[in-house]
């Protein structure tokens, strides 16, 4: 079973950055909006949330032996989702949280920023997926 330094830290802090870097790039294609950034970075939360359930199971692959389901984590998925739609369309709430309407586009880029986070950690759980359960990251770099 692998520690919190050499499993599951290194993970966090690469999805992280992946957001982070999604996040970046949607204030740079914005400059003087911040929705799409708020959006993606909810997006991107969401599907880690998801995702981060197991460390070897594919979310996408799912089948037979896959992630059981959990309701209330789909409750609050959906819940935040519905949050997320009032705070973008809803005056009251959009100058609460200083957001403005997104257009279809500004939808598709803030998604985009969540479907790479999903593809990195479908790539890590892949690697996982091919490595022995006992070898820890450090085992595998060569000093």
């Amino acid at each position: 079973q692998e520690g919190m330094l050499t499993g599951l830290l290194p993970r966090i802090l690469l999805q992280s950055a992946f957001m982070a870097l999604g996040c970046l790039t949607l204030s740079l294609l914005h400059p003087h909006d911040t929705t799409p950034c708020f959006v993606g970075f909810i997006l991107a939360s969401l599907v880690h949330a998801q995702s981060c359930r197991s460390t070897r199971t594919s979310l996408l692959l799912g089948g037979k032996g896959g992630i059981p389901p959990n309701s209330a984590l789909k409750g609050a998925i959906l819940t935040t989702l519905a949050l997320l739609i009032i705070c973008v369309y809803w005056s009251p709430l959009q100058r609460l949280v200083q957001t403005q309407s997104l257009s279809l586009g500004g939808w598709l880029q803030a998604i985009s920023v969540s479907v790479a986070c999903l593809g990195v950690e479908e790539t890590i759980k892949w690697w996982m997926r091919r490595r022995p359960r006992y070898q820890p990251y450090y085992s595998l770099i060569e000093v």
